[in-house]
């Protein structure tokens, strides 16, 4: 394990090995480049590469870590992926990026908690960086872009905060992001009704969510072997599984 001087405990660093046996070969690398479309590593026929942060230590890098192999781990038994239309455009990876985050992030955040993984530092990171977003754009309307990436990771945020900061939050935003707010409010009812914790439920929560945003021109989902591209396609091509599981 590549953690020498990284203050990650013996229990977390055996928490992680356990992670690793499900993915066979793991190789570490700090301070390499995200891959287009998704956070923290990329898989490979032969391994999975985990790309470790450069900045955190300790119980959050151990977490940060760990949600990392998950992902690797949920995407290995078919969990979906969104990726950008067009990768060379930044705004649509941050948006497939988010897409993704969010998602596999609940089953992530999960499965890591039952491990006995430290969430705080995260929860406490979404929560500065929605009010800094917020307070940068004060008195200012978000474009389009902005509104459907700001729902999506408020969304995220509103879910693991506690009530009172979930209420100090909706009040200082309140006026300010108000479609971004009602997206976000509608993405986490869509994941309340559909769910995640099978592949199944974290696809059609994903194609329902890119269809409220209406993004699927630049946040395809590749799943069950094929690239999802259009709201016709989804419809067409998964209408048992939407039938079964919307029902």
């Amino acid at each position: 394990m590549p953690f020498k001087d990284k203050e990650i405990s013996p229990d977390n660093e055996f928490r992680l090995l356990q992670l690793e046996s499900q993915l066979g070969k793991v190789q570490y690398q700090t301070g390499a480049e995200f891959p287009s479309g998704f956070p923290g590593f990329t898989l490979l026929d032969d391994k999975c590469i985990v790309h470790l942060s450069e900045h955190l230590k300790g119980e959050p890098l151990a977490c940060q870590t760990a949600h990392q192999l998950i992902y690797a781990i949920l995407t290995k038994d078919g969990y979906p992926v969104s990726r950008p239309a067009d990768p060379e455009l930044e705004w649509q990876k941050v948006l497939s990026t988010s897409v993704n985050t969010l998602i596999l992030e609940l089953k992530a955040t999960d499965l890591a908690q039952v491990l006995g993984f430290d969430h705080n530092y995260f929860f406490n990171q979404r929560y500065k960086e929605i009010k800094n977003f917020a307070s940068i754009h004060k008195g200012k309307s978000l474009d389009s872009f902005q509104s459907r990436w700001f729902a999506l990771d408020l969304a995220l945020a509103l879910i693991f905060l506690p009530a009172d900061r979930i209420n100090f939050l909706l009040s200082s935003l309140r006026n300010k992001e108000d479609e971004a707010i009602g997206l976000a409010l509608s993405i986490i009812k869509l994941i309340e009704s559909i769910g995640y914790n099978t592949s199944g439920k974290a696809f059609l929560s994903m194609a329902e969510i890119i269809t409220l945003i209406d993004s699927w021109n630049y946040c395809p989902i590749y799943y069950a072997n094929q690239t999802v591209a259009s709201v016709q396609q989804y419809h067409s091509g998964f209408a048992n599984l939407r039938s079964l599981l919307l029902s």
